[in-house]
């Protein structure tokens, strides 16, 4: 009778906490996937603001530095283009710069920048 009521009592403490642990964990879940998606567009917010300051400076060779620097630093891939869609810097060591993207729909389906 005492060994019932133990694995009785047992049985609905995992149910209680299995009811509990996986909605908190996909809340959880949830949360940390929205906060790396802002960290992402936050990151990208900067990286656009300095590349376009260099760009209206004419300092284009800075580009390809602050490119890598990011690139490095966050494990992405990094193209900066201008607005018709010629490539300006590529993290990738292997990218060329010069040739034109406008066909891409990434670069075709942007917004165009208000400065």
């Amino acid at each position: 009778m005492t060994r019932r009521l133990l694995l009785g009592y047992l049985a609905l403490a995992l149910l209680v906490l299995a009811g509990l642990e996986l909605p908190l964990g996909c809340i959880h879940a949830r949360g940390e996937t929205s906060r790396a998606s802002q960290g992402v567009e936050r990151d990208a917010s900067m990286l656009a603001e300095v590349t376009e300051e260099n760009i209206e400076k004419g300092q284009l060779d800075a580009l390809p530095d602050v490119v890598r620097h990011y690139a490095t630093r966050t494990g992405g891939h990094v193209i900066v283009t201008d607005k018709e869609g010629i490539v300006l810097a590529d993290s990738d060591p292997a990218g060329r710069t010069g040739i034109s993207l406008a066909a891409q729909p990434a670069i075709a389906g942007s917004p165009e920048p208000t400065a």
